[in-house]
């Protein structure tokens, strides 16, 4: 599936054009449609506070990770939940997400290595402002239930 960069308004106030990508995500019996910044950067796909507390993640249940984002340059706490996480025309999979405790970052869902490129081809063709998406060749049409990998238990 080729998915065209979306313009984006930055926090400057200026128009840049990213491979940002509306996707369905169900968590603890709610579903709900998000944009998405695909980020090939990122360690683990992440959404923040605003996003735990409609998802009704439970901070005290969940699995506590420490991550380091670029642009906060220190810690902050992530916790992982189960999510389901759909991508209209691609797939659907059942992979793992970290809520941040922030409220400030991310402001929209970012799609990361664990929990997103583990599970599908991803081309970026900066180029052409595009970017392709397709199920990894490897996955079983149900898209079994991802583990939590071992650096993050």
């Amino acid at each position: 599936m080729i998915i065209p960069y979306r313009k984006y308004k930055n926090r400057e106030g200026d128009l840049v054009q990213l491979p940002i990508v509306s996707v369905r995500v169900r968590c603890n019996g709610v579903m709900l449609p998000i944009w998405a910044l695909i980020d090939s950067g990122a360690d683990v796909t992440l959404l923040n506070m605003s996003f735990a507390q409609l998802f009704n993640v439970n901070f005290e249940k969940a699995k506590k990770i420490e991550l380091v984002g670029v642009m906060e340059g220190s810690g902050f706490n992530g916790y992982i939940q189960q999510v389901n996480l759909e991508v209209k025309d691609v797939g659907r999979i059942d992979t793992i997400a970290a809520f941040s405790d922030s409220e400030k970052y991310p402001d929209y869902m970012i799609l990361g290595r664990r929990g997103f490129f583990e599970h599908f081809s991803v081309k970026f063709e900066e180029y052409n402002k595009q970017v392709v998406i397709e199920p990894k060749e490897s996955n079983p049409p149900s898209f079994a239930n991802a583990l939590v990998p071992p650096f993050l238990q």
